[in-house]
């Protein structure tokens, strides 16, 4: 069931992503023995990744992180490590911070011209639908996307998102 939650910053946004997407994963993992997760980029998800990656906060270690699929929703085409890669992103926030099998990363490759890395994503997406009883997904981050925002005390704030 869909839920809005209006929180007062981005650090509280990111806290309550952090701990919806850990129940979620808790969730899907005490059901199916596994969680899918589909990551975004951008600028929206940079804090959330750090939370789920620190080990002084609470949502790391209440994660199983070898049982977490990884995928992405959308990436930029450039190559993984420049810095507007959305897998860059979380490889720098996130992964490098915790122990999650390469096996079950599953980026995009933007490093290749987009027909060639879309041609070979869905090739991933269905060998993972064809795999699963379940949602294809069980955590789905959708970034915003636009060059124009509002910010957290409802001031309208020109740039990027």
């Amino acid at each position: 069931m869909a839920r809005l939650t209006v929180v007062a910053d981005k650090n509280a946004m990111s806290e309550a992503a952090a701990e919806r997407m850990t129940s979620l994963i808790e969730s899907a993992i005490a059901e199916r023995g596994l969680a899918a997760v589909s990551l975004t980029g951008g600028d929206t998800p940079d804090l959330l990744y750090q939370f789920l990656g620190d080990p002084t906060r609470r949502w790391r270690a209440r994660i199983e992180w070898q049982r977490l699929h990884l995928f992405w929703g959308d990436e930029r085409e450039v190559p993984p490590d420049h810095p507007e890669s959305n897998y860059g992103l979380a490889r720098r926030t996130l992964l490098q911070h915790v122990d999650v099998p390469e096996t079950q990363i599953h980026r995009m490759r933007g490093e290749l011209p987009a027909s060639d890395a879309g041609r070979l994503y869905d090739a991933v997406l269905r060998a993972r639908r064809d795999q699963t009883v379940g949602p294809l997904f069980d955590v789905m981050l959708l970034g915003i996307g636009c060059s124009h925002r509002l910010d957290f005390s409802g001031e309208s704030v020109a740039g990027g998102a």
